[in-house]
């Protein structure tokens, strides 16, 4: 389900040895045959003809060899090579190698005795490492029992990965996973506002919230304190530079407001009371803003908010999201289409199909976006808004938001529950409760999160508090050590790889 190809992965501290495996061929994928012909049509009542016999298939090997101690393996290990058998002759020729991956051993005298799984299942044991070889994902149960400081090891060498199953009551602490990340559980955090909308700096620790006909919000801290700013308005909606310091806020009748000082002051801008403010958005160095009106027309600045210049027609804009550069900028429109612009608004270009968009997120460099459709489906783009795809199932999704390479990602809905992605919206994870959830926003490194309840709390996530108490699991070539720490609590030692938490 996650795939994270790595080309070369060290299992942690502990020797691996694996002279079992000094040759094995193991069958990985299957392509099919070519297409057959179409059958000729039938007369009336008559039968269509037969259809063309499909060409031959072919099949991906894998080859795995001691690798000696050298450059790829520091104190040796084995290599994992990888084909399409073009020759049909049941061996890996040496022409047919497209990808070659390293186990490597850890330093000689910490070794641990290793097993390979070929079976879909296994029940562990303490101070003993697993190698997941099934095309398909092997489901490694922890021991119900352990000593503090016994260890497991898992590493993927099949196509189907693995997933570390946990018994009831044990969990798994998570927090020295790289590249892990938040959504897994939530911190309420300040008071019980109408909570409108967030914002976050790249790094998550500098965070503003509005609260409508209540204050503006900042935190300094990844949302463990607050403090309130400005002065009561009905605040509808956030943006922030990527360090934090510079933010936009929109009032939802009549004005912008812009601050430099990471929210201490702020000066009124575009006044119109004509105009009803929906949605804003800032390029990394918050020079170039985007704002749009419902039932008006969409505004962009390029000096940080002190002019504006107006764009498009009137529509019912609900949602904008922006690049990093500001260069590339997306629009949404209840009961319309998905606006595109390359040129930093100056043309906008209709994409997508006809929905009651409400929510909007985009990649730094503006290649990857997702729409949320309020009692529609998530819709994916990864050509810059040029074509989509509908994922997920209909739902009241009303927020989104995007790390900056675009693979993970947090959905919200009116009246269910927080969704996350760690691959760019292909699969999604339900989190935490049913909540009146209105508005997320995320780190650069889709690391630290927070979200809005309206009426309720702010909730912050992050990968440091995290607990797994389902399972935890990883793709092919990746890894992950275990040590016991007692109280039911295996803590990750280290990994490589994508590793999924549950």
């Amino acid at each position: 389900m996650y795939t994270d190809l790595i080309t070369r992965f060290n299992i942690s501290r502990y020797m691996v040895p694996l002279a079992f495996l000094s040759l094995v061929l193991i069958l990985t994928a299957c392509s099919g045959g070519g297409t057959g012909g179409t059958g000729g049509t039938g007369g009336t009542g008559g039968t269509g003809g037969t259809g063309g016999t499909g060409g031959t298939g072919t099949i991906t090997l894998t080859a795995v060899s001691v690798e000696i101690s050298g450059i790829n393996c520091t104190n040796g290990g084995h290599a994992i090579q990888s084909g399409i058998d073009t020759n049909i002759n049941n061996t890996l020729d040496t022409s047919e190698v497209t990808s070659t991956n390293y186990v490597c051993n850890g330093p000689t005298g910490q070794g641990l005795p290793w097993i390979n799984i070929t079976g879909s299942s296994q029940q562990s044991a303490s101070n003993t490492g697993y190698l997941a070889s099934n095309v398909s994902q092997v489901n490694i149960t922890l021991p119900a029992t352990a000593l503090v400081g016994e260890v497991i090891s898992v590493s993927g060498i099949g196509a189907g990965g693995w997933k570390i199953i946990q018994n009831t009551g044990q969990s798994i602490h998570t927090q020295n996973i790289p590249g892990s990340t938040g959504g897994l559980t939530w911190t309420p955090r300040d008071s019980q506002r109408t909570w409108f909308a967030v914002a976050s700096s790249s790094d998550g620790s500098k965070l503003v919230a509005a609260a409508n006909n209540g204050n503006l919000y900042t935190s300094s801290d990844t949302g463990e304190t607050w403090v309130a700013r400005d002065s009561a308005r009905y605040w509808n909606a956030v943006a922030s530079s990527t360090d934090g310091s510079k933010l936009l806020a929109s009032v939802s009748l009549g004005t912008l407001y812009t601050s430099i000082d990471f929210g201490v002051t702020w000066t009124p801008r575009a006044t119109d009371a004509n105009r009803t403010w929906y949605a804003v958005a800032s390029s990394a160095d918050g020079s170039k803003l985007l704002a749009s009106t419902y039932n008006g027309k969409l505004y962009t600045s390029n000096d940080s908010g002190t002019s504006w210049i107006e764009h498009e027609s009137n529509r019912a804009w609900t949602a904008v999201a922006s690049s990093a550069d500001g260069s590339k900028l997306i629009a949404a429109v209840n009961g319309g289409q998905l606006y595109i612009s390359n040129d930093s608004g100056v043309n906008w270009v209709a994409r997508g199909p006809t929905a009651n968009w409400f929510g909007l997120a985009s990649s730094s460099d503006g290649g990857k976006l997702i729409a949320g459709a309020y009692g529609g489906q998530l819709y994916l783009s990864s050509d810059s808004g040029s074509t989509w795809n509908p994922h997920g199932t209909n739902s009241g999704w009303d927020a989104l938001a995007s790390s900056a390479d675009g693979n993970t990602l947090v959905a919200s809905t009116d009246s269910g529950k927080i969704y996350t992605s760690t691959d760019s919206g292909l699969n999604w994870t339900a989190r935490d409760s049913s909540r009146t959830w209105d508005a997320v926003a995320m780190s650069a490194d889709g690391k630290n999160l927070i979200a809005a309840d309206l009426g309720g709390y702010l909730y912050t996530s992050s990968p440091g508090t995290a607990l797994s108490t389902g399972y935890l699991s990883g793709s092919q070539y990746g890894s992950v050590d275990l040590q016991y720490t007692g109280n039911n609590v295996f803590t990750v030692m280290s990994s490589e790889g994508l590793l999924i938490v549950q």
